[in-house]
């Protein structure tokens, strides 16, 4: 699967950032975001961790070169659990394609549309958001079935 951040418009003054960790099935996507002023690899391992309680560890991930994908503590806990790190050419977001994609869905469905006042607006629009990608809109690729219906389905 694919990692990537966003950063967030905001009233606020702290930066928001988001983690996107999209995951391929079957033509589509099932994603999970995590929202934060800051996130660095110890959270990012600790949502990844959580993430794998449910859906197990994959064999690699697909980054680009930001600082909390090149820390010692992402290699560490990659190295921990056999995951391969498949680093993007810096400047190069296409060979990540299906993230990239992912990620203008959920900018022009969400991020653009809102100036978000805290961290807990965000939480709850982006929550509502993948509640309705992951249960209720269909995808082409999926016979048009929600990704939820076509794992089920699986």
């Amino acid at each position: 699967f694919g990692l990537e951040f966003w950063l967030v418009q905001s009233s606020f003054p702290s930066h928001l950032h988001s983690l996107i960790r999209p995951e391929f099935i079957g033509g589509s996507l099932v994603c999970c975001i995590d929202i934060n002023s800051g996130i660095r690899a110890g959270r990012v391992t600790v949502f990844l961790d959580q993430i794998a309680a449910w859906r197990g560890y994959p064999k690699q991930v697909r980054v680009d070169n930001g600082p909390e994908f090149i820390s010692s503590d992402f290699s560490n806990w990659a190295e921990q659990h056999d995951i391969y790190i498949d680093y993007i050419e810096p400047g190069s977001p296409y060979q990540n394609g299906y993230v990239e994609r992912f990620n203008r869905t959920y900018r022009e469905d969400v991020l653009d549309l809102y100036l978000f006042t805290s961290l807990d607006e965000v939480r709850e629009l982006t929550d509502q958001w993948i509640e309705l990608y992951n249960h209720e809109r269909p995808h082409d690729g999926l016979n048009n079935m929600s990704p939820a219906e076509y794992l089920n389905a699986a």
